[in-house]
């Protein structure tokens, strides 16, 4: 219950002081806050209740997205030009879920992540005009990259999956029985 009023004052403080200061002229754009806090409850109760990784994925997407929203918020970003940066939360949440299954990050979660996070930041630098060309210019010149890219997603992927820190995997006798 402490925890949950720790949020509550916090959400509302943040909430309203960019009112009292002058900053935020209108205070019902800062609503993404009301994420923020319900995700930091969700991921709260999912680590201390039963520790279920599919709700610390919840609550991870929930606070970085109502994050995201609050900061775009004050830097004057409009919705369509930060779409890439909900890839980067995306994959940062599932980089949150899979330490939460096993305790350790494997092939199956960070490959994935490091992909939503690559393609946010790709995505994020046309989005944000930080490129002297436009994206289909890019595209029509450099088009080959997929395959480069693609081939070294699936050389990490096995390199992972033969690391020694890898689980070893258990082989099967001549009756077929593990």
């Amino acid at each position: 219950m402490l925890f949950v009023g720790a949020v509550l004052l916090l959400v509302a403080g943040i909430w309203l002081l960019p009112v009292t200061t002058g900053a935020a002229t209108h205070p019902g754009r800062l609503w993404p806050l009301l994420l923020v806090g319900a995700g930091a409850i969700w991921l709260y109760v999912a680590l201390t209740r039963r520790f279920i990784s599919g709700a610390v994925f919840g609550g991870t997407m929930l606070g970085l997205s109502g994050l995201l929203l609050v900061l775009s918020e004050f830097l004057g970003w409009r919705t369509g030009q930060i779409w890439p940066l909900f890839m980067i939360v995306l994959g940062l949440s599932l980089l949150a879920k899979g330490g939460s299954r096993s305790r350790s990050l494997t092939a199956s979660y960070l490959v994935p992540s490091l992909c939503f996070i690559g393609l946010g930041v790709f995505f994020a630098a046309f989005s944000f005009d930080a490129t002297p060309i436009s994206f289909m210019q890019f595209m029509r010149a450099y088009w080959p990259l997929a395959f480069v890219v693609g081939g070294a997603g699936l050389f990490g992927a096995w390199a992972l999956g033969r690391s020694p820190l890898a689980p070893p995997r258990r082989r099967r006798g001549r009756d077929g029985k593990a």
